[in-house]
């Protein structure tokens, strides 16, 4: 006997699976039942943001910077956050702002270009014959947002932690080439138990030992800041949240020599 799986809706919207999670707020692949076109839809948790008054912090632009962000990237995204859409940059300004030109290229959009969605299509049916392959030579780049997203006073997910016993994630830069990062972080985790995987400088580490909370499952990407500057997000994907903490006491380490400044975790656990 079949059974049709039922999909939500949020009015127009078909919701597929999670794609990203946080503390608030998850992030759903969705699809425009009227159009087709796939989206991304966040759904934030109302009583959190409420309670922590996020609309008036989000109002009143209040955030922080990295200390390795240099101040011409400050300066354009002060401007981005503007609250006050008067003065706030435009579009074209930003694409002649000196900062962002450096090593951008305009795209060359060819028309007959044919589109495919069968990594769309993955999302929804999430099954491994649907997936699409891509090759990736380098690590991703962070753009200006997600920049600000790391920043201490706009990282609503370390805010929220903040009132946790433990996070979930962490992170750490590195003036290591990529690939030495993930040869580093491959040498330091299998003594430790963990099998590793590795595609498109991401890895995912899994511990082979059960813990109290099934087995320990680490999912670690580096991404690109500057040419000579790297982050790597480290978070527990599954598992044990204080298992994940010693593993990345242990982790941390053995990686000293690669560490140019870790987030605030080894200090909590010191």
């Amino acid at each position: 006997m079949s059974t049709t799986k039922v999909k939500r809706r949020v009015g127009k919207y078909e919701l597929g699976r999670t794609i990203g999670e946080g503390t608030f707020a998850k992030v759903k692949f969705a699809r425009d039942t009227e159009t087709g076109d796939p989206v991304a839809i966040k759904i934030l948790d109302k009583e959190k943001v409420l309670k922590h008054k996020m609309v008036e912090q989000i109002s009143n632009a209040e955030f922080t910077f990295p200390p390795w962000t240099s101040f011409p990237a400050k300066r354009l995204l002060t401007r981005i956050l503007d609250p006050n859409p008067m003065t706030r940059i435009t579009i074209p300004e930003i694409l002649e702002d000196e900062w962002f030109k450096k090593g951008y290229k305009r795209p060359e959009l060819d028309e007959k270009y044919d589109t495919t969605l069968d990594d769309v299509d993955a999302v929804f049916n999430d099954s491994e014959e649907h997936h699409v392959t891509e090759k990736k030579e380098e690590p991703e780049a962070l753009n200006a947002f997600e920049l600000i997203s790391m920043s201490a006073g706009l990282n609503l997910g370390n805010l929220f932690d903040s009132e946790q016993e433990f996070k979930r994630e962490t992170r750490f830069t590195s003036k290591c080439p990529p690939k030495e990062i993930v040869r580093k972080i491959e040498e330091a985790a299998k003594p430790l138990g963990f099998d590793v995987q590795k595609k498109n400088y991401k890895l995912r580490l899994e511990k082979v030992k059960a813990g109290r909370k099934g087995n320990l499952n680490v999912a670690t990407e580096i991404l690109q800041v500057a040419p000579s500057l790297h982050m790597v997000e480290v978070r527990k994907a599954k598992g044990d949240t204080l298992e994940f903490h010693k593993f990345y006491k242990n982790l941390s380490r053995t990686l000293k020599d690669v560490v140019w400044k870790s987030d605030d975790l080894q200090n909590q656990l010191s």
